[in-house]
């Protein structure tokens, strides 16, 4: 406290001879927005002042933000006529008024966040983003193009003294170079940081899985959190799928990976448990599948849920060099911090059982062995210290699976099937969400009872791949339930009895094998499925080792994408990329979120930078060498 007092004493009151009151509670979200969200970012005036000109689409009106010239702190008042006005045109013609004309104007769909080192500060603007749809009316924006737009802090210190600092010019550099576009959404209307339907407001979103939390910290500050979307990093893709003429003849499908801010970064920066118990390359996907009643505006809604990540122990890989293999390393104390981890997994699922896939290998070349005897010891472990500790009692079930062996001493369609067979008793436990939906919003019926953990070693290609081979088992029961999408003369074939195609859960689980799935269930269904696994397996590649997934042509066979380069060709590239650039793209991940920023962005150092939450903050335990 004392030290944010003695912060804010050095703060110019902004010179725009305007009072900051408290502002007024905005309106909550409604379930859908009369309009889209436009926002325009302006520099303009002699001292090149940013400006924001936003209408958001939850509100009437229109607001015309500013920025301190000193601090670059949010100055808005809520003055009908000076920054709150009817409409844009309205707003836009009281700036052009007061500044004159526009060196720069840029147009956008959202704010993303907001970083002011003086004497310069920059804007975040979504310029470009791809809408899909949820069930209950709520879009999810993709975002497809960004654009930092940058104005001038004209009375701050630095622009006194010359300048900013060379750290700080190169830390802007690389908080330039993060890659956002296509590899990040966001829903103005719906909380997606908590399995759907979240039942929060928007705004009590889950801090550990935004990723703008601390570039939109001045506007949380001025109360104006509402006016930045969160920021989610992974896939989101939905299509809806029609099978006639009917408007009743469709059902609509949605995949949701959200990636855990928790350890963020690159693969060998990022993987295992770190000193507050996150895990590399943490993730949570949902498949959600509905259909609705266009006159009515009702419908039906399912869902299942998984997680996927690196193996939450600590351990590394140690690669010397990028023509040789990475070796792994376990740590002399493996089970530091698996009870934290399993905590937090505790508190989202509300207790529920998890089942562990374990799909390492068990072979004494991979050196895969010994990580996953330590896993299987850590769960052990996980439970008695929870116990002990924290006064939880935690199910956990380990299923072990070495997809490598199996798949080369089976065979895919083979070891497919006994993929399925493995997993059924815990598919058929943890059942499906399921619901309704209408004017009234989104009601939860029944939840599903289990969370699958699916891993292997980077939690990436085949890990992508067994989740997808059984996704296709998910979807076809769901779509067995809302009756839509199956191929009821194939069903016939495999199910005679309709009793049995109607009534009994996961029927087909026990009665199919790979080919007849595919013909069973609608091939544009399944088709879609292929190519949003393709592009899941690729995102997360993208974003933990800067190539393309691996292992994703047996996807490939189910839709019209060309094939991927060779599996050998994409390793090659992999340890080239991890050895040359993975340092850099870490310290644009610890940029990004606002963490070591003494070490990458110093004049921006102060507590209130880093980012303190379950299970006792989402620090990484060092940055790498800047």
């Amino acid at each position: 406290k004392r030290q944010d007092a003695a912060r804010d004493a050095t703060v110019p009151q902004p010179s725009l001879e305007l009072s900051i009151l408290p502002p007024p509670p905005p309106p909550p979200p409604g379930r859908s927005m009369g309009r889209n969200t436009q926002v325009w970012a302006i520099v303009a005036g002699r001292k090149s002042h940013l400006i924001l000109v936003v209408s958001l689409g939850c509100r009437q009106d229109t607001q015309v933000i500013f920025f301190d010239p000193s601090s670059g702190a949010v100055v808005y008042t809520w003055t009908p006529g000076v920054d709150q006005f009817p409409s844009a045109d309205d707003a836009m013609t009281a700036v052009k008024a007061r500044y004159g004309a526009f060196s720069e104007c840029k147009q956008g769909c959202a704010i993303l966040g907001v970083v002011a080192v003086t004497p310069i500060i920059r804007v975040l603007l979504a310029t470009e983003v791809r809408r899909d749809a949820l069930p209950g009316g709520h879009d999810v924006c993709v975002v497809t193009q960004t654009e930092w737009v940058g104005g001038e802090l004209p009375s701050s210190a630095a622009a006194r003294a010359g300048g900013m600092s060379a750290q700080d010019a190169a830390g802007l550099e690389r908080l330039r170079e993060f890659a956002v576009n296509d590899y990040h959404f966001y829903c103005e209307t719906m909380d997606l940081t908590r399995p759907f339907p979240s039942a929060e407001d928007v705004l009590g979103y889950d801090p550990e899985w935004c990723w703008n939390h601390w570039l939109t910290s001045a506007f949380e500050d001025a109360g104006m959190r509402l006016w930045c979307p969160v920021l989610l990093q992974g896939l989101f893709c939905s299509k809806t799928i029609r099978f006639g003429a009917a408007a009743a003849d469709a059902i609509s499908v949605a995949l949701i990976s959200r990636k855990s801010i928790a350890n963020p970064g690159t693969r060998y920066n990022a993987r295992g448990l770190n000193a507050v118990g996150g895990v590399g390359n943490e993730i949570e996907s949902e498949l959600i599948t509905w259909w609705g009643d266009e006159e009515s505006g009702c419908g039906k809604f399912s869902t299942l849920l998984c997680r996927r990540g690196t193996v939450p122990v600590n351990w590394k890989h140690e690669l010397h060099s990028s023509v040789t293999a990475p070796r792994i390393v376990v740590s002399d104390a493996p089970y530091e911090g698996v009870d934290d981890y399993y905590e937090g997994v505790h508190e989202r699922y509300g207790g529920r059982p998890m089942v562990i896939v374990n799909l390492l290998r068990c072979d004494t070349e991979s050196g895969e062995t010994t990580l996953s005897e330590t896993f299987q010891q850590s769960l052990r472990e996980a439970r008695q210290r929870l116990e002990a500790r924290k006064g939880k009692v935690q199910e956990l079930t380990m299923c072990n699976f070495d997809w490598h062996r199996l798949k080369k001493e089976l065979g895919m369609d083979t070891s497919i099937k006994g993929l399925w067979e493995r997993l059924r008793p815990h598919l058929e436990q943890s059942g499906l969400t399921e619901g309704m939906w209408g004017p009234g919003g989104l009601e939860v019926e029944r939840r599903q009872a289990t969370v699958l953990r699916y891993n292997c070693a980077d939690s990436l290609d085949r890990t992508n791949l067994c989740i997808f081979m059984v996704t296709q088992q998910v979807l076809l029961e769901q779509c067995r339930r809302l009756g839509k999408g199956v191929v009821e003369q194939a069903a016939v074939m495999h199910v005679p009895s309709l009793d049995d195609r109607q009534k009994v859960e996961w029927v087909y689980l026990h009665s199919l094998d790979l080919p007849d799935v595919r013909s069973v269930l609608h091939k544009r269904v399944l088709e879609w499925l292929a190519e949003a696994f393709v592009r899941n397996g690729d995102v997360m590649s993208h974003l933990y080792t800067n190539t393309p997934a691996l292992l994703t042509n047996v996807m490939r066979d189910y839709t019209q994408l060309p094939l991927q380069q060779s599996d050998l060709v994409l390793t090659t590239q992999r340890r080239f990329e991890n050895v040359l650039k993975d340092t850099e793209r870490q310290c644009q991940y610890s940029l990004f979120l606002g963490r070591h920023l003494s070490t990458l962005l110093p004049s921006q150092a102060a507590p209130a930078h880093d980012l303190l939450s379950h299970p006792g903050g989402f620090l990484h335990s060092a940055p790498p060498s800047a």
